[in-house]
């Protein structure tokens, strides 16, 4: 493990022995650990503690691993959730996909995979946690420092600035600013933060009052450096008159720091491909605009076959370079507007945007031959096994996901390397 702080563990099975193993195994790696021999145990050790890692049976008694999560769920959508199972059951696998469950392991519980996704899910948590004390840090500057102060009157017209503003904009005087510009709004750079084209007056100024503080943020030109600044602004009323205080922070180097630390969480290193956690949240922007503008999209799982067996013969270094060279055969084959990601281990993810299930075929099919006939490292051949399938308006992104992993699976059992397509 790194130096990160360590996870709290729950850990769920009937089976005596299994909890043994496990608990003398995890609790090395974990903060605090949690035992429970059944589903409805488990949730109530998990309503009292909270803790970062679920890791369950499948098939318990009184209540199984499926309720318990559903259960959990209920109560934190993000809760990070491993089942275990020898349960071969697909069932249960689609089951366990809609309620989006990180990850799965086959018994006899593998110790040292055990080991690897503990400190993969301890890694993404304390990257989350650094993501959550830069913006807890942007809003302690916001109170601390002065910055850029403006002041309008009801008509949102400017009747002040501090001396921050002034040097900022490189003017002398308010009646300089107004003479050069029409409106702050003006000023405002297009970003990823706060920013409408064609702005005709300062109604933007309502708008910012009514939006939450991760949103509160506009990007402009430092003309002293001719280098981008960004942000935070506060609206406050004045309690003697019917005038607005606007208050610019500026947190450009958090900014910056945020957004490494958003790309590290949404980054897979060895890849370099997006991970799953970008996948699920731009999985969701993609079906709000497929249903909004009526667009087709097609969704596509596959892995690598008998990846297990290769690794074996061949040693994990070079199976990490395997999976390096495949990355880049998706990046190299895939349209900007695609989305493709690392889903876990040797599985992949990708998105074909406005893309019909005719279409998306046929890009699988090249995608397919294009990997099996590559030369990997050291001459290595491999094959992939592929699930197709179209969005659909009634489609939630775990219906979607679901169907993808279900032809992913037919495509298993009817002899890997090849296409199976469920709509």
């Amino acid at each position: 493990m790194n130096n990160n702080i360590k996870p709290t563990i729950l850990f769920v099975d009937d089976e005596e022995g299994i909890r043994d193993v496990i608990k003398t195994f995890l609790k090395r790696f974990s903060k605090e650990f949690y035992l429970a021999s059944n589903g409805q145990e488990g949730l109530e050790i998990y309503k009292q503690y909270k803790p970062d890692i679920v890791i369950s049976d499948i098939k318990m008694p009184i209540m199984n691993g499926i309720e318990m999560a559903e259960n959990i769920k209920k109560i934190n959508e993000e809760q990070y959730i491993i089942f275990t199972t020898a349960f071969s059951d697909s069932d249960y696998f689609i089951k366990a996909i809609e309620l989006s469950i990180n990850d799965y392991l086959l018994k006899p519980i593998n110790l040292p995979k055990l080991k690897q996704k503990i400190e993969h899910l301890s890694n993404q948590l304390n990257l989350n946690n650094l993501v959550k004390k830069q913006t807890e840090l942007i809003n302690e500057i916001a109170t601390i420092l002065e910055g850029l102060l403006i002041v309008v009157n009801e008509n949102k017209d400017i009747i002040f600035m501090n001396n921050n503003a002034l040097d900022f904009f490189q003017i002398t005087h308010l009646n300089e600013f107004q003479e050069k510009h029409n409106f702050i709004g003006d000023l405002f750079l297009k970003s990823d933060y706060f920013y409408e084209e064609n702005i005709q007056d300062d109604s933007w100024i309502d708008k910012i009052e009514n939006m939450n503080e991760k949103e509160r943020i506009v990007v402009m030109l430092d003309i002293n450096k001719m280098i981008p600044k960004s942000f935070l602004l506060d609206v406050k009323h004045s309690n003697i008159s019917s005038n607005k205080i606007i208050q610019f922070t500026e947190i450009t180097s958090i900014v910056l720091e945020n957004k490494k630390l958003l790309k590290r969480a949404f980054f897979d290193e060895l890849t370099k491909l997006n991970n799953r956690a970008y996948f699920n949240q731009e999985i969701k922007k993609e079906i709000e605009t497929a249903k909004r503008y009526n667009l087709k999209f097609c969704l596509i799982f596959f892995d690598i076959d008998h990846f297990k067996n290769f690794n074996d013969s061949y040693g994990h270094q070079i199976g990490d370079e395997v999976l390096k060279e495949l990355a880049k055969i998706i990046q190299d084959n895939s349209r900007k507007t695609d989305i493709s990601a690392r889903w876990g281990g040797e599985e992949f993810v990708l998105v074909l945007t406005n893309t019909d299930i005719e279409n998306a075929l046929l890009a699988t099919k090249h995608l397919k031959n294009l990997i099996q006939n590559h030369k990997f490292k050291d001459d290595l051949t491999l094959t992939c096994s592929f699930g197709i399938t179209e969005f659909k308006k009634e489609d939630t992104s775990k219906k979607l996901l679901a169907r993808a992993d279900k032809a992913l699976y037919k495509a298993k059992e009817n002899g890997r390397n090849r296409i199976e397509i469920i709509k």
